[in-house]
């Protein structure tokens, strides 16, 4: 997704922009005031969010059918940067705003990658291979203190 440059009026295409407090009566305006021009396809507002907020995606046509006839007329769609930023172009994938939010694939389960860690072949394999190393070592060296004692007890 690549942001609108600084084209004033926008051209045709379509658009998503996030407008929050308290420019989302302006921004409804300004739906109204290019109502032959611009097609909401989707809205989503978050109420709960600090400052509240609304999603739009929408469509620009600057060429408005004249009505009654075939032809049509170019009706500049001036966008107000200043208060709403630059919208974002949306490509044809994008239906809602969970599409315009990039996050990593999550595993099905936090807890996977520990059993994973922690089972066959991970780090329980390992200090478990290490305990009887270190098991055989002591043994080792408690016998060799048992026949050292024993050796040195002949009277």
């Amino acid at each position: 997704m690549a942001l609108e440059k600084n084209t004033n009026p926008l051209p045709d295409g379509r658009y998503w922009v996030d407008v929050f407090d308290p420019h989302r009566e302006a921004f409804n305006g300004w739906l109204a005031d290019n109502k032959d021009s611009v097609r909401v396809e989707n809205t989503e507002s978050d109420e709960s969010s600090n400052p509240a907020q609304s999603f739009y995606l929408f469509s620009v046509k600057n060429h408005v059918q004249v009505p009654g006839g075939t032809s049509t007329i170019f009706v500049p769609v001036n966008w107000d940067a200043k208060t709403f930023g630059f919208p974002t172009i949306a490509p044809p994938n994008v239906k809602s705003k969970a599409d315009t939010v990039q996050k990593p694939d999550l595993p099905p389960d936090g807890l996977d990658g520990l059993g994973n860690a922690l089972g066959s072949g991970g780090l329980m394999a390992g200090l478990e291979s290490g305990l009887k190393i270190a098991g055989y070592g002591i043994g080792a060296w408690l016998l060799l203190k048992l026949i050292s004692a024993f050796g040195n007890n002949k009277s």
